[in-house]
């Protein structure tokens, strides 16, 4: 089965929300970029198989349960609080799953299409800001992981990415 984004409910991506430090001027940017986002997601409307979306709404059920415990917690409780029987908080994880997946498709259209790419100094700069409690030498053990290095060149890209969709 594939599932498509019904052209009523495409989310947007922003937590400029939550980051009230931001200014106007960013807010204005990442909100233009949502935007732009939210109108491909309704023009493409990227096909996604079932499977996928089962897989990462799973993903993101076990993360929920440990969050969950981790605050001690029932599952009970919580879909009380939250007014939800367990098969609308299912389906509001594969619905969430399903916009998430078509949202990552887009955007890694987008970085082939716009030829976006993260240099190795790029790579390691970001690296560098994260991991700030490392020294030379351990930074270098975790730049030596492909993983790890791929994951931070992803950071990169999306981040020139969000600045190309600000300024349309």
């Amino acid at each position: 089965e594939i599932y498509t984004l019904s052209l009523h409910d495409a989310l947007p991506i922003s937590t400029s929300e939550k980051k009230a430090s931001k200014s106007p001027e960013t807010s204005t940017k990442q909100a233009a970029a949502d935007q732009a986002l939210i109108a491909l997601l309704q023009e493409i409307k990227p096909k996604v198989s079932l499977i996928m979306v089962r897989r990462s709404a799973q993903k993101e059920w076990e993360r929920l349960q440990s969050e969950l415990a981790a605050h001690q917690l029932t599952l009970a409780t919580y879909l009380q609080k939250m007014n939800l029987t367990t098969q609308e908080m299912e389906a509001q994880l594969m619905w969430g799953a399903l916009q998430n997946l078509q949202i990552e498709f887009i955007l890694d259209a987008l970085l082939e299409a716009e030829k976006i790419t993260a240099s190795e100094a790029e790579i390691k700069q970001k690296m560098k800001k994260s991991f700030k409690d490392l020294n030379s030498e351990q930074l270098a053990e975790q730049y030596k992981q492909e993983r790890v290095r791929n994951y931070f060149s992803l950071l990169v890209q999306r981040e020139k990415l969000a600045k190309w969709l600000s300024d349309l």
